[in-house]
């Protein structure tokens, strides 16, 4: 999670713990001082798709660098949120 100013916090997950071949790579790029450029996906399920809906800094500046490998999500722009896909491994 990361806490910017007044802004409400972001969560950024691991690529590993993100079904990635629900996104698709687009062109759009945004430019942040504090953190670099982020590049952006898009989330495809089926017949839909939410534009630019996921971000990473794939080269974060320094102060930020534990973004690295994370994506982030626009919450208002995903209507369900679900974990059928996550793997707990428990010690044996």
């Amino acid at each position: 999670m990361l806490r910017e100013g007044s802004y409400l916090p972001v969560y950024y997950f691991p690529r590993g713990s993100v079904v990635m071949k629900h996104l698709k790579p687009t062109t759009h790029h945004s430019h942040c001082p504090f953190k670099g450029t982020a590049s952006y996906w898009s989330i495809e399920t089926g017949e839909n798709e939410i534009p630019n809906s996921a971000w990473s800094y794939q080269e974060p500046i320094e102060s930020v660098a534990a973004i690295k490998d994370h994506i982030a999500f626009y919450w208002d722009a995903i209507e369900e949120w679900r974990a059928d896909d996550l793997v707990i491994d428990e010690p044996q």
